[in-house]
């Protein structure tokens, strides 16, 4: 069996300072959703982009990807899993993750 995605709580979301040490944010949504909102750290490259901007990514972190619903993210992670490159789909993506933290992301 495979894991491929992360879920966070309440008591430990993409802010706690041991997940910034394991975890390397990329959001994999298109630039005018980002433009829209977004997690203040990590990447930006379209999940279009990724295989080709992969080695952009740190070797020495897990690679969580981010999108609005986490189905682009699940793509992005399998597309990296397969160049032998540890990523997870952040579950349920940005819209989950608003509601777990009960928290609003950045905008800009």
């Amino acid at each position: 069996m495979h894991l491929y995605e992360i879920e966070f709580s309440k008591n430990r979301g993409c802010d706690d300072p041991e997940f910034k040490k394991k975890f390397f944010f990329v959001d994999v949504r298109e630039t005018w959703e980002r433009n829209q909102s977004f997690l203040p750290m990590g990447l930006h490259i379209p999940l279009g982009d990724l295989e080709d901007r992969r080695n952009e990514l740190p070797g020495d972190k897990v690679i969580v990807l981010v999108c609005e619903h986490g189905v682009r993210s699940l793509k992005g992670a399998l597309l990296l899993n397969s160049h032998a490159i540890a990523a997870l789909s952040l579950k349920g993506g940005l819209c989950a993750y608003d509601v777990q933290q009960g928290t609003p992301l950045e905008e800009e």
